[in-house]
C-alpha cells in the first residue's frame, strides 16, 4: 500500500510497452508528468499536554497546552474543565474564543479565564467535533474523567485558627500547656 498523505510520480521506461503494429510508449522519464497526492484518512491524536496526565503540583495560573500528532484546526464545540472531586464545571470554553490559540499547528493552548484552586484535582474534556486536522479527520475528543487529569498546587499557607490559652487571655494558669 502506498502511504497515506504522500506525494508519488510514476515514471515508465520507453520501453515499457508496444501496441499491435511494433509501436513504442514514448515513457515518462520525469517527475510532474504523472504525479499524484494520497488522501490523509488518519485522524490526529493527543501526544502529550501541559501539564501531563495525573502531574501534580501544577501551577494555579497554568496555561493548558494540548500537542497532537499533526497540525490541527479549531472547529467547533468546546473545552471543559471540571472538578475531579465531584464532577462540577468549573470553566466550558468554545473552541473559537480568544481563550484557544494555535489553530493550524500541532500545539493548541488553552488560557481559562480564572486561575485554578489551590490543591484540587482537574480533568479536562474535549468535543469530538473540536479540532479536524487539514484533510478534515477530527480528533476523537475526551470523554472519561482519567484521560487528562492533574492536581494543582497547594499554595495555601496555614493559618491559627485557635490556641489554648486563647489570644488576650488573662489569668492564665502558670502550669498550663
Amino acid at each position: 500500500d502506498l502511504e497515506q498523505f504522500t506525494q508519488y510520480y510514476l515514471q515508465i521506461d520507453a520501453s515499457a510497452f508496444d501496441d499491435s503494429s511494433g509501436n513504442s510508449f514514448p515513457g515518462i522519464n520525469d517527475s510532474s508528468t504523472l504525479n499524484f497526492t494520497t488522501v490523509d484518512f488518519i485522524s490526529p491524536t493527543l501526544l502529550s499536554s501541559i501539564p501531563s496526565d495525573d502531574q501534580s503540583a501544577v501551577s494555579i495560573n497554568s496555561d493548558i497546552k494540548l500537542t497532537f500528532s499533526e497540525a490541527v484546526d479549531t472547529e467547533s464545540g468546546s473545552i471543559y474543565i471540571k472538578k475531579s472531586i465531584d464532577d462540577s464545571l468549573v470553566e466550558s470554553i468554545d473552541v473559537n474564543s480568544s481563550q484557544v490559540t494555535g489553530s493550524g499547528t500541532n500545539v493548541i493552548t488553552i488560557n481559562p479565564s480564572n486561575d485554578f484552586e489551590s490543591a484540587t484535582q482537574y480533568y479536562l474534556q474535549i468535543d469530538a467535533s473540536a479540532f479536524d486536522d487539514p484533510s478534515s479527520n477530527s480528533f476523537s475528543g475526551i470523554n472519561d474523567e482519567t484521560s487528562l487529569s492533574f492536581t494543582t498546587a497547594d499554595v495555601i499557607s496555614p493559618t491559627l485558627i485557635s490556641s489554648n490559652p486563647a489570644d488576650n487571655s488573662t489569668k492564665v494558669e502558670v502550669d498550663s500547656n
